[in-house]
């Protein structure tokens, strides 16, 4: 890995690069942005036709148009009453961009509003298989099964699954229970709502719709996993032993069930098994930098000091940004330091401490880097992205 000095050198390079290779564009980039910003908030505050306006601009300055500005277009228009025209608006950003979701979605709201809920659920579909992670279209695809008993068992898991990966529990609880209702013997909505219960906590109903999964399909290894980590998470270590031991007989490859297993030994205080079982894991998956992390972690806690670098330098060998095995080496060397002064060795504890001074360093450095991707990497990008937010138009049907 580079060291610091270089990283910092190559991000201001990159940016630089960046400012003088698009600053022809940029006053036109800009200009759209502004428009649009402009636009967005004249719609907010009720005056269209100076949104419109401003839209209107910001169209002419892409002689082939562009879907968004189009969707905004459409979205006034639609405000306005003025149907046909927003239908064009949208018709003419789709045809332009079929894969811009914002428009399949506010052309889902003008037949909702028309009470055309086939059109509306089939936009509205669209617009969640083009960006799943849109809140927007995911609640106004609600909104359409909840005006009408028109619910497709598919549809109801497909909302409720995209509620759980966006980490809305309550509502994906809401949903893959009616899917439940609609279909009791499906194996994935059980699971999936074990696993929404379990993200909110509740682990003894998640445990109640795992083992209504287990009973549908008594050999599913998925299932019986979701079962021992739940009861792992209730820190009931013996019974989720039990339930990771199903799962090995039937899947003796799966490297989370040894994982799991390996843990809860641990936890127990049996670390002689959990070195085991990790040791299983490393059989199958040696370059998973994690399993060499926690036969180190075992041992440190074992104060076999020495025997835990060896497994912990192995781990950062695999992922030299993994901060808490730089992290754990610190600490490592700081016991074996200690040890060696109290010995009287004082030549090697000055030595394990500057070893330990160096992880720590190395460690710092990750976070820093960490940060310094926030901050110029990921919070810019993350800027941006909600830049193109503001300059949306959004209708939230709930």
């Amino acid at each position: 890995m580079k060291p610091l000095k270089i990283f910092v050198t190559i991000i201001l390079a990159a940016i630089l690069f960046s400012v003088t290779s698009t600053a022809f564009a940029k006053n036109v980039f800009e200009k759209w942005i502004d428009f649009n910003l402009q636009g967005v908030e004249y719609y907010n505050n009720g005056n269209f036709e100076q949104a419109i306006k401003l839209f209107n601009k910001a169209l002419k300055l892409n002689a082939k148009g562009d879907a968004l500005t189009l969707t905004n277009l459409g979205a006034v228009h639609l405000k306005m009453s003025k149907r046909d025209e927003a239908a064009k608006f949208f018709d003419k950003a789709i045809k332009l961009n079929p894969d811009y979701a914002n428009a399949w979605n506010l052309r889902g709201v003008m037949y909702f509003r028309e009470s055309n809920y086939d059109k509306a659920l089939e936009n509205f579909r669209k617009a969640f298989e083009l960006n799943s992670s849109d809140v927007s279209a995911l609640n106004n695809l609600a909104a359409v099964y909840r005006k009408t008993d028109n619910r497709d068992k598919k549809d109801l898991q497909t909302l409720g699954k995209a509620y759980l990966q966006t980490n809305n529990y309550d509502k994906a609880i809401e949903w893959l229970g009616k899917a439940l209702e609609l279909s009791p013997q499906n194996f994935d909505t059980c699971c999936a709502l074990g696993l929404a219960y379990n993200n909110t906590k509740n682990y003894n109903k998640a445990i109640e719709y795992f083992n209504q999964a287990l009973k549908i399909s008594p050999q599913n290894v998925e299932a019986l996993y979701y079962v021992g980590a739940t009861y792992a998470n209730l820190e009931d270590y013996v019974k989720a032993i039990e339930y990771f031991d199903k799962a090995l007989e039937l899947d003796s490859q799966n490297v989370e069930i040894y994982y799991g297993l390996a843990v809860c030994h641990r936890k127990l205080g049996k670390n002689d098994d959990a070195m085991k079982y990790i040791s299983e894991a490393l059989k199958i998956s040696p370059n998973d930098a994690r399993f060499w992390y926690g036969m180190g972690v075992i041992n440190y806690e074992a104060a076999n000091y020495l025997e835990a670098t060896k497994y912990i330098f192995k781990a950062v060998q695999l992922d030299d940004e993994y901060e808490p095995a730089f992290t754990k080496l610190a600490e490592c060397c700081e016991a074996l330091s200690k040890i060696s002064r109290e010995k009287g060795d004082i030549k090697n504890a000055d030595s394990f401490k500057q070893h330990a001074s160096d992880f720590r360093q190395r460690a710092d450095e990750i976070k820093l880097r960490e940060k310094l991707k926030e901050t110029t990497g990921y919070e810019f990008g993350k800027a941006h992205l909600h830049l193109l937010e503001k300059v949306q138009i959004k209708e939230n049907l709930t």
